[in-house]
């Protein structure tokens, strides 16, 4: 990735890990909201489209859920199409942010590393979730040259009541920690081999959540993880890493609200879907609350022909949320991108996305032209027929 790029937090270094693992992981107008198919032409302008199409967040907040979107992909310049979109369809906004671009050097704190997500979102009213505190793959290359365990503790809570400071108040949930399972490098606790448990172990969990309740107290705080959607790789080793480590978290009174699954589905792999509420069920039993963080459905298996290839992925996107929304600890969703237009899934991120035929992925609910697909489709009717969840599923902190 080009060093004046910034670092995207989360997909989260999903092409590079399926890099590693050898890709082995990761309208119709008629019928929208009961619009009559006459009523909205699909060449409509795109601010008469926006306006007119019922909202994924509210088919979602009548049901208690929250739904928002990734921005990462966000101009530096919004689009006023594109805002127009999101402030339509989201209630919540995922920031660009990163501990490596925060914090270039030991001590200092950058306050304008997000491109403007964060100004955006606080003008217009939209929380934000999602943001990475602690990841590997965002380090600072300081922290990571570290040989002290007391040193990396003070900066690990500096940094975190610094990112608090500054963005607690917009803050609805934040990822205290990302991606740290990997039960590949076979360590006994499951956790991965990387800068924090060479200098920590396991302890780092404990006073990371303890300084983010501080510096975070009215969020939801979140530890999120990819890979145990659909089981192929090590997804079935990383459900039972989760849930011993949820275990060991909860024997020692560590403050975390909720667990976040990423979901970047393949069409390629099978969704058990009775193995996967059971799981999902097994964390809610725990007393934890459920994140979709990451959804989108990558559809390089899938036909060159649009409509079937739309409706494949729409049918994975139904059949996900019919899942998952069954249990009520999961209180949001949030899919990474709303516009195959600002789609982390193409060719010039990682050549994992690059279809055989040479066309662009279309993984989200809109296409590059921000307009409807079945995916919406899809999501809207999952949405409306989730059960209800009670204002204390919802994480009101």
């Amino acid at each position: 990735m080009p060093a004046t790029r910034p670092i995207v937090p989360s997909a989260s270094g999903l092409a590079s890990h399926q890099t590693r693992m050898s890709v082995s992981r990761r309208w119709c107008l008629g019928a929208l909201g009961g619009l009559p198919a006459a009523s909205l032409s699909t060449h409509a302008p795109a601010k008469e489209l926006a306006e007119a199409l019922p909202s994924l967040r509210d088919a979602a907040a009548a049901v208690g859920l929250h739904y928002g979107a990734a921005a990462h992909d966000y101009p530096p310049m919004f689009s006023p199409d594109y805002d127009r979109l999101v402030l339509r369809q989201c209630g919540l906004v995922v920031p660009v942010l990163n501990w490596r671009q925060m914090s270039p050097v030991a001590e200092r704190f950058e306050d304008n590393t997000d491109r403007g997500v964060v100004t955006w979102a606080a003008a217009n009213g939209v929380p934000l979730t999602g943001s990475h505190l602690l990841w590997h793959e965002a380090l600072p290359r300081w922290f990571s040259a570290l040989t002290s365990p007391l040193e990396a503790r003070a900066a690990i809570v500096r940094h975190i009541h610094q990112s608090g400071a500054r963005l607690a108040r917009q803050t609805w949930s934040v990822n205290v920690i990302n991606e740290a399972l990997n039960p590949g490098d076979r360590r006994s606790d499951g956790l991965r081999r990387d800068a924090f448990s060479r200098l920590l172990g396991d302890t780092y969990w404990d006073f990371s959540f303890r300084a983010a309740r501080e510096a975070f107290p009215d969020s939801i705080l979140v530890y999120n993880d990819y890979g145990m959607e659909q089981e192929y790789g090590d997804a079935l080793a990383k459900r039972a890493a989760l849930l011993r480590r949820l275990d060991a978290l909860h024997a020692a009174n560590v403050p975390i609200d909720a667990v976040g699954l990423q979901s970047h589905l393949r069409l390629s792999e099978p969704f058990n879907s009775k193995a996967y509420a059971d799981f999902l069920g097994r964390i809610a039993a725990r007393g934890l609350r459920i994140i979709i963080t990451e959804l989108d459905v990558l559809d390089t298996s899938a036909p060159s022909a649009v409509a079937p290839r739309d409706e494949a992925v729409a049918s994975m996107y139904r059949r996900y949320l019919d899942t998952v929304l069954s249990e009520r600890a999961v209180i949001a969703v949030v899919t990474w991108g709303l516009s195959d237009r600002y789609t982390w899934q193409r060719p010039s991120f990682s050549r994992v996305f690059a279809r055989p035929d040479g066309l662009p992925t279309r993984p989200l609910p809109f296409d590059a032209d921000l307009r409807p697909k079945p995916a919406f489709e899809a999501m809207l009717a999952a949405f409306r027929a989730a059960p209800h969840r009670r204002m204390e599923d919802m994480g009101q902190r």
